[in-house]
């Protein structure tokens, strides 16, 4: 589960500036850099179960962690968010180290896996920014991540993990495709000192935030819509509920109790499932955001029930790429 905000911390003055992207897209090169030039920005480490690369140290860009000192945080409601990036590959964010920085009124910066960066924009919508370093292209990736050293297999596994994350640069408040390496330095640093003013003035700046949560029941090929209406079930997020947790609410909506599982695009564990497709819609406040979750069933009825009918995943009353993202997960779980 997500984490639980802690009463008025909105209020402070501190802000969390969030840098998400795909691995090699030049994060760390840019976070790092910033750091350098600006005294203000502190870093945040977060915690990781991976070992440690040559020349990292404990508790610069990360703490580094056993398996079962993990768990054990996990237990103990000491990590904000959690996610499993890569196969036996865990990732989180230290609730406490956050929640102190904001009271105080400080800058953070940390590279984040995107889903967790999600969480904490929805848990945090006052004092976050999510900046998007996109790369130029899929091939510059693949080059960026041979000329580190990568291994093979771990960048087969992250070039695939790449169309899912894409899709996430609707959420960002800020996006840099890091094409040139001067310039994106210069637009980090500009963003971040601009920011910075902007919440410290009290200007806001911040946009304001719709959450929807969807659910496309499914068995096999056929999915299931309502024959009036809306023709997904949608639920709005009740702090400090997950996405996917209330993508489960949805489930009440169906004439029968259904048995099965959400479908989980990576395969992997987190506190935050990530969802099949991701959408943001402009709205009169600000921003909407879709979240849709494919539903599994075990059980169906052969024929719909009243209200419902079945369809196959061209429907055009199906969002648009839902079956093109649905079918990226798909291969993501294959061997």
């Amino acid at each position: 589960m997500a984490a639980r905000k802690e009463e008025g911390l909105s209020d402070g003055r501190g802000i969390f500036f969030m840098v998400v992207g795909p691995p090699g897209a030049g994060k760390n090169t840019l976070m790092n850099d910033a750091l350098r030039r600006l005294s203000w920005l502190k870093h945040l480490a977060t915690c990781t179960t991976r070992s440690p690369r040559p020349g990292e140290a404990e508790a610069g860009e990360y703490h580094f962690v056993s398996m079962p000192r993990f768990r054990q945080m996990i237990a103990n409601d000491e990590l904000l968010e959690w996610q499993e990036v890569h196969p036996g590959r865990y990732y989180g964010v230290p609730r406490l180290a956050v929640e102190r920085g904001l009271a105080a009124g400080e800058s953070l910066i940390a590279d984040l896996d995107v889903l967790g960066a999600t969480c904490l924009q929805m848990l945090y919508p006052e004092n976050s920014v999510l900046i998007f370093i996109e790369p130029p292209s899929a091939r510059e990736l693949t080059l960026r991540m041979q000329g580190r050293g990568d291994r093979e297999a771990d960048i087969q596994s992250r070039i695939r993990r790449v169309r899912m994350e894409m899709q996430y640069v609707a959420l960002a408040d800020e996006v840099i495709v890091n094409d040139d390496l001067a310039s994106s330095r210069d637009r980090l640093c500009n963003i971040l000192q601009e920011r910075r003013e902007r919440r410290q003035s009290n200007r806001g700046g911040f946009r304001d935030r719709r959450y929807m949560a969807r659910l496309l029941v499914m068995e096999g090929d056929r999915a299931l819509l309502r024959t009036e209406g809306a023709p997904l079930p949608w639920r709005p997020l009740r702090r400090p509920e997950t996405p996917h947790e209330a993508a489960l609410r949805c489930l009440a909506d169906l004439p029968w109790n259904a048995r099965g599982c959400l479908h989980n695009p990576l395969g992997h564990a987190g506190s935050f499932l990530p969802p099949t497709l991701v959408e943001a819609l402009p709205s009169a406040e600000g921003q909407e955001l879709h979240f849709t979750w494919v539903f599994r069933l075990d059980d169906a009825p052969a024929a719909a029930p009243a209200g419902w009918r079945w369809t196959s995943l061209q429907d055009p009353e199906l969002p648009a790429g839902l079956a093109q993202q649905l079918n990226v997960g798909e291969a993501l779980m294959s061997p």
